[in-house]
């Protein structure tokens, strides 16, 4: 027994040509987006790798201004100490 071909049978296959068509169209989109999105995310890590190394450079200024301080501080300490005023500063 053949069966008939049902007129349903071309109506479905345009179906799946069509939701396959509208899946590649969103598929597409999706790819573009991410592309975006991964330009997007490098220049942010990009911008954000250039604060890292003005703060750190920031930082080790700092670092070096906080030891010539101290530095200097010991060195008025010591003055203070040589003289007869700062005796009991020790």
């Amino acid at each position: 027994m053949m069966q008939e071909p049902s007129i349903m049978q071309p109506i479905i296959q345009y179906g799946f040509a069509g939701f396959s068509a509208v899946l590649l169209g969103v598929l597409i989109w999706m790819i573009k987006n991410l592309l975006i999105v991964l330009k997007d995310s490098s220049q942010v890590i990009i911008n954000n790798t250039k604060a890292i190394h003005t703060l750190d450079a920031t930082t080790k200024e700092v670092k070096e201004s906080i030891n010539e301080t101290r530095h200097e501080v010991i060195l008025m300490k010591q003055e203070m100490i040589r003289k007869p005023c700062g005796e009991n500063l020790k």
